[in-house]
């Protein structure tokens, strides 16, 4: 059953993938990318708090069609989704938490992208130095 499961996630996760990467492949250049990430995020939240409260909720759809269109298809469409669903389901049982989760994920997810960032700068600056004084040897 578990591998059932994986190999259903699985495939709705190539197919979300790739029609993110086809949404991203329509880029206008400059900042339209942001726009349409903010797009892909939006829809990804509405699909999924939709078929999890909606359908599923209502047992419309299977166990599978579930796991397919909602962790595998929409989950690697946008996590943005998973991170919406979460704060709006904590919200009913704690508002305060739901807050503090929500403000938490984006204040950690900046502060911890820019150390990665930052990091991943370094490592490169890093390399390039040891590239450089190995060609003068």
């Amino acid at each position: 059953m578990l591998l059932k499961n994986c190999i259903i996630v699985g495939l709705g996760g190539i197919c979300g993938s790739l029609l993110r990467w086809l949404l991203l492949f329509l880029n206008p250049g400059d900042l339209g990318v942001y726009w349409l990430i903010f797009l892909e995020n939006t829809a990804g939240s509405l699909l999924l708090c939709f078929f999890i409260n909606g359908p599923f909720r209502a047992k419309k759809w299977s166990d599978s069609a579930v796991l397919f269109a909602g962790s595998g298809m929409l989950g690697s469409f946008t996590t943005f989704s998973t991170y919406i669903l979460q704060t709006i389901t904590l919200s009913a049982v704690d508002i305060s938490i739901s807050v503090l989760y929500m403000s938490g994920s984006v204040a950690s997810g900046i502060i911890f992208g820019f150390i990665g960032w930052r990091f991943g700068a370094r490592v490169l600056a890093h390399q390039s130095e040891g590239e450089i004084s190995r060609k003068k040897e």
